[in-house]
């Protein structure tokens, strides 16, 4: 994976780049990673220092999360605590709650993706 990595980033140039592993909880292929495994992957793409962004889900486990933004602030990689879901979009103090949550957990960019069904959703969103 790292070599992938470095490849692309050789590649992108200037544009950056985020790493994730999407889990199928939140839209993902099937990822056959423990929860320590993906960390310690997610910390060697951070030390390796090849891409800008780490993607980590909100729903992931609290050591992994702290695990990860650790690595992020060694290397200066920007940690992105998303959220998916792709059944609705909740109403905007849940979205709210999301983002609450994002910045508790101490990340740089908070992402939530969801799922509009009508005008009122877009309107929420």
């Amino acid at each position: 994976m790292i070599d992938l990595a470095r490849a692309l980033r050789q590649g992108a140039g200037e544009i950056p780049i985020i790493f994730t592993l999407r889990s199928t909880r939140e839209g993902g292929q099937p990822v056959d990673l423990s929860d320590a495994e993906a960390a310690t992957l997610f910390v060697a793409i951070c030390a390796a220092q090849v891409v800008d962004f780490i993607d980590v889900e909100m729903s992931a486990s609290r050591e992994l999360i702290a695990r990860v933004r650790a690595a992020c602030t060694d290397s200066g990689t920007k940690l992105i605590l998303s959220s998916h879901d792709f059944r609705e979009t909740q109403d905007a103090d849940q979205l709210f709650g999301r983002f609450r949550r994002a910045q508790e957990l101490g990340g740089d960019i908070a992402k939530v993706a969801v799922m509009p069904r009508d005008v009122d959703d877009v309107l929420t969103l």
